[in-house]
């Protein structure tokens, strides 16, 4: 895995997510919004910070796939959320799917965890995503919220991409460019994000070659020259195929 950092003179590689995203001790709960690999980073940032001997917590307000080390039992699931471990904690639901636990449990979690990552948005595993009215399902008490974008869909037509298209406006058969991405996240994400005085980072994640990397460089920079009071970090991800949920 390669993980970057933007800067004002280009991308600073980072030794761990938890640098990218500009973690701080303050920072207890998490929520990963939007498309393109939220599920990888969870994961990937839960182990990060578990090898630092934390006690962290995974959990969801909306559908998912379990991420790492579901316990159904809630009770269970608490006692196993100790220094060095990582739980995910969720009610079951269909299709092999789990859900928000109930608040008196989120509560808990919060109480006990050293930090909890929510997964507050779906995407059908797309790259991209337009959010409805709803979404994304944000806990009041979130200390930091990582928008994720895959670059992946860099070059694709937009209705084979991108969750919810139809909701965006946008014409399904475009081609997808680092504008269309800033648009599709200005519309869906940045601007309602920025109503509700919420300072967000972004994750631009599936940055798999030199190619990609440069489409990031070139959004990443748009987004702070547009949204610099409202963004708290851009970073970059290459992650190993075996790294990939």
């Amino acid at each position: 895995m390669t993980h970057y950092r933007k800067k004002d003179d280009g991308w600073s590689e980072t030794c761990s997510l938890a640098e990218a995203f500009g973690l701080t001790p303050r920072i207890k709960v998490i929520s990963f919004i939007g498309s393109g690999g939220k599920s990888s980073l969870i994961r990937l940032l839960a182990r990060e910070q578990v090898a630092a001997g934390k006690a962290v917590a995974i959990t969801t307000t909306t559908h998912i796939r379990p991420i790492d080390n579901w316990i159904e039992d809630k009770k269970r699931a608490l006692e196993a959320l100790t220094e060095g471990s990582v739980v995910t904690i969720a009610e079951p639901a269909e299709q092999g799917k789990i859900k928000r636990p109930d608040e008196s449990t989120l509560e808990a979690i919060f109480e006990k965890a050293d930090l909890t990552l929510i997964e507050a948005d779906g995407a059908k595993m797309m790259p991209l995503k337009y959010p409805a009215a709803y979404e994304p399902v944000l806990h009041p008490k979130t200390d930091l919220i990582i928008l994720v974008a895959g670059m992946s869909a860099l070059g694709r037509p937009l209705r084979e991409v991108c969750h919810r298209v139809a909701l965006s406006g946008l014409l399904p058969d475009l081609k997808v460019e680092e504008a269309l991405i800033f648009n599709l996240l200005q519309d869906g994400y940045f601007e309602p994000l920025k109503r509700q005085s919420r300072i967000f980072n972004l994750a631009l994640n599936q940055v798999d070659d030199e190619e990609k990397l440069a489409a990031a460089e070139a959004l990443a920079t748009s987004v702070m020259d547009h949204y610099k009071a409202d963004v708290g970090a851009v970073s970059a991800h290459r992650l190993d195929e075996t790294e990939r949920l």
